[in-house]
């Protein structure tokens, strides 16, 4: 069974009126919460898990500040991939 996790980061820059995804304006303070909360749920659920596949998506995961990019890709290092992971 392949295990996967979608890790939603929902904040714009912009509002798109297109786009029916989850999201809100992009502030540091709630982002940098949202983010410590994101490392606490996979740390709960994923602690003893092998995924597979990874998608980060949004909303627009771009708009991060440095230092809220680099919280996403410290929590992402928590996550235990497979030999032949895919990500996007």
């Amino acid at each position: 069974m392949i295990k996967s996790i979608y890790i939603h980061i929902p904040f714009c820059s912009q509002i798109c009126s297109y786009c029916n995804f989850p999201k809100m304006y992009y502030y540091e303070d709630l982002t940098s919460k949202y983010l410590d909360s994101l490392k606490l749920e996979i740390e709960s659920a994923y602690q003893h898990e092998v995924i597979s596949t990874l998608y980060v998506g949004g909303g627009t995961p771009s708009a991060l500040s440095i230092s809220n990019l680099k919280k996403l890709f410290n929590i992402l290092e928590i996550i235990k991939l497979a030999d032949d992971y895919e990500y996007t």
